[in-house]
């Protein structure tokens, strides 16, 4: 996922704070009790040599100049301790808005709203005209928690977050529900603020990275050195597979193991059909030979699950962090290369087998039989090129699901375009063949309803040569409604696996622009840490799970639908038969073996 830490909220909320620990607070008062942590806003007591406060200095005016002028525009109750004293206290508020106000205004804004209301407790007149103190609110102090926790945490400041039942030491009031506290206008609005979280410091690096996040090796200060710059921002990466963490915890995995699981036993039924044919006398004559490529073509590419068989991430990532090249790892470059140039001869086999069919049902014509040469030249050959320069070009890498294939810039015109100009004109072909079959069963139909009623020599004569036409559809049908079967099943499988690609994975690369939702769900992995939780903010901007595991499986189930159309009882009798033949030659040769003994010794 392109930069997809480059949005995330954690970074700007880091943004030059550590240029607070060298603050002294030299300027505070010996009569106040000052924490001397640059980032805590001190809420000591002070010192019991205070007197009680009098009606007559117990409320007064906050000064236009004051750091909480922006927000105190009524009279504070002070309680005998001076303006000036609170001030000092306060000073780390402006710390805080100079170096994060413009990358995570909210948390400062709260903050501010919050300890002033706190430091500053509103002089006020009740309902029954009698004066009264509002403290702070409650629900500002779950605010400031709620923006800042994660800032402040990752700084390891944490012990500067306010403790929300906690009262001010000056009018000892604790924080109050919103119908009696003093609830100060946020100077933020959401818009100002949900922009200025996306805007982060280039070459800042955070101190920790919180789990699930990986340390970036790579990252300085001051440099966009990075392992991984499409997953890594700042010093914290996602780690490789990035898919696992957009979607709840676990399915990823579980799914794929279960697509997994299918393609190896369908790649176990495919080999067991690609030896069946080539130990078969019978297997290795037109048109049969059409299917027996098919079938080598559908091994190596569901043999390809065996790279990935057991664990799927030395496959999809040549290290925690970086994604699987065909340049960092040779078991991606292996396994994409043969994905390729399985999928693709599987298709131009597949329409080998249609034009077969069109030629022997429509035509009744033979041309395949000698041209086995030119089929494999074009249907080994074809794929072989597009493979060479797919690797050429250095595009084969593991970017999503659980394989190397083409790099999403060039998986359409190395990949999908041309699976896209085998498949769409063999799939109008045998549309072509089935109105065909269609047309000469009705017409079948109403002949025989003609010959029944008009019961004539010449009505008899005029059918029969659509009636031999006829008989050599359905003839042909007969004979080869397996291969027919197959090719509706392997056409149906290209088509929804590549319609599934062409609308869903645009998704993806709309989801590496979004810095608004990558935002949202990196602020939200890093400060709840709840996967489950988190995906809800992207489900959206996602291939929908279900429907990206029922492609992957659909596509894997082709040598178990193979398996099933060809396994037919034929098969295993003439496995019968030739394995009772070989027991025959074994026995034969026995048999002769002790008379040639015999002879050579009576010479």
């Amino acid at each position: 996922m392109k930069q997809l830490f480059g949005t995330a909220t954690l970074t700007a909320l880091i943004i030059q704070l550590s240029s607070m620990a060298g603050h002294a607070m030299a300027d505070v008062s010996s009569s106040a009790s000052v924490v001397t942590h640059p980032l805590t806003i001190p809420t000591a007591s002070i010192t019991s040599s205070h007197a009680s406060p009098s009606p007559s200095n117990s409320c007064m005016a906050y000064p236009s100049t004051g750091i909480c002028s922006s927000y105190v525009n009524y009279s504070v109750y002070m309680n005998n301790v001076t303006i000036k004293i609170t001030e000092v206290m306060l000073e780390e508020l402006v710390y805080l808005k100079n170096n994060l106000s413009s990358v995570n205004p909210q948390c400062v804004d709260n903050m501010f709203r919050f300890q002033c209301s706190q430091m500053y407790a509103k002089c006020d007149t009740g309902p029954s005209g009698l004066s009264e103190t509002l403290p702070a609110c409650l629900s500002t102090c779950n605010q400031v928690l709620q923006t800042c926790t994660q800032t402040l945490s990752s700084l390891g400041y944490s012990g500067s977050l306010p403790n929300c039942s906690t009262p001010s030491f000056i009018s000892h009031l604790a924080p109050a529900s919103d119908s009696s506290c003093n609830n100060l206008t946020s100077q933020v609005n959401a818009i100002t603020a949900n922009t200025s979280a996306i805007s982060f410091p280039a070459g800042y690096i955070l101190p920790v990275c919180p789990a699930p996040f990986l340390k970036d090796p790579l990252a300085q200060a001051g440099t966009n050195n990075s392992v991984s710059p499409d997953t890594c921002s700042n010093g914290c990466c996602v780690p490789c597979p990035v898919q696992e963490y957009l979607y709840p915890e676990g399915w990823i995995v579980k799914g794929f193991l279960a697509t997994n699981i299918i393609r190896t036993i369908s790649t176990i039924c495919t080999f067991f059909l690609v030896v069946s044919y080539a130990t078969l006398p019978d297997k290795r004559t037109h048109p049969s030979l059409l299917i027996f490529e098919f079938l080598i073509a559908l091994f190596l590419y569901s043999g390809s699950v065996l790279f990935s068989l057991g664990d799927p991430k030395r496959i999809q990532c040549s290290t925690d962090i970086v994604n699987s090249t065909q340049d960092n790892n040779l078991l991606c470059a292996a396994q994409g290369a043969i994905v390729i140039y399985g999928t693709l001869s599987m298709a131009l086999w597949v329409s080998a087998v249609i034009v077969n069919l069109h030629l022997h049902t429509v035509w009744n014509s033979k041309f395949l039989v000698n041209k086995y040469i030119i089929l494999n030249i074009i249907c080994w050959g074809g794929p072989l090129i597009v493979t060479a320069i797919t690797l050429a070009y250095h595009q084969v890498k593991f970017e999503f699901a659980n394989l190397c294939l083409v790099s999403a810039d060039w998986i359409h015109p190395l990949f999908f375009d041309p699976l896209a100009a085998i498949v769409i004109p063999s799939c109008v072909l045998h549309l072509a063949t089935f109105f065909h079959i269609a047309r000469i069963s009705m017409k079948e139909s109403s002949e025989f309803e003609m010959s029944s009623t008009k019961n004539s020599v010449t009505n008899s004569h005029l059918s029969r040569p659509a009636i031999s036409h006829r008989r050599h559809v359905v003839t042909a049908v007969k004979i080869q409604w397996r291969a027919l079967l197959l090719a509706v099943s392997a056409l149906i499988a290209f088509l929804f696996y590549w319609i599934f690609y062409l609308i869903q994975f645009p998704k993806l690369a709309d989801l590496q622009n979004n810095k608004t939702v990558l935002a949202e769900w990196v602020t939200c992995m890093m400060t709840k840490q709840d996967q489950n939780y988190c995906a809800n903010v992207i489900s959206s901007k996602l291939p929908p799970f279900a429907l990206m595991i029922l492609a992957e499986t659909w596509i894997s189930l082709i040598g178990i639908v193979v398996f099933v159309i060809f396994g037919k009882r034929s098969l295993w009798r003439e496995w019968n038969d030739w394995i009772y033949e070989m027991r025959m030659r074994f026995k034969n040769k026995k048999r002769q073996y002790p008379k040639h003994e015999d002879q050579f010794f009576a010479l």
